[in-house]
């Protein structure tokens, strides 16, 4: 039976977290503390996977609805939804590392004077350094897919394949 806004606003939590299911795979997981989250849950060759699009109410019924036909669609082609959400979001982090690079060049060179205002000095190098280690370690998508944790603790880079 397919759910109403009004069903899920009415919606309590429990003792433990529990699954309310709209159709098609579509279900609201009521969390005891958390909240409401919303979850595509779908099979390739056989194994269960699942898929998450939000919490409600950021991400509503209907808007939860076409993120369901999407990833169907998906499915019918042969694509895995959580494999492409994932690449869409690298990609994302791939652009904005690019404009953090050159935002990194920009400031670390001295910029000329226009007659118009002061002249920026550029970046103390330690600074830069700073700025370049925080792109690489936290925008970098490929350079965290081949960090390997060690029995230590620390992480070593592996080269890409």
């Amino acid at each position: 039976m397919a759910l109403t806004d009004k069903e899920i606003q009415s919606l309590k939590p429990r003792e433990k977290k529990y699954k309310v299911f709209d159709g098609y795979g579509l279900y609201l997981l009521i969390h005891p503390k958390y909240g409401k989250y919303w979850y595509l849950q779908y099979h390739i060759a056989g194994r269960p996977h699942e898929v998450a699009f939000g919490t409600y109410p950021t991400v509503t019924l209907k808007a939860a609805r076409e993120k369901r036909e999407e990833a169907r669609q998906q499915l019918a082609t042969g694509l895995n939804p959580k494999v492409v959400k994932k690449n869409v979001r690298e990609a994302r982090s791939i652009v904005f590392s690019g404009i953090a690079e050159e935002w990194i060049q920009m400031m670390s060179a001295s910029a000329k004077a226009n007659g118009d205002g002061p002249v920026r000095t550029p970046l103390d190098p330690a600074t830069v350094k700073k700025h370049r280690w925080l792109v690489d370690t936290y925008l970098n998508p490929v350079r965290l897919a081949n960090r390997h944790k060690t029995p230590s603790g620390s992480y070593f880079d592996c080269p890409a394949t």
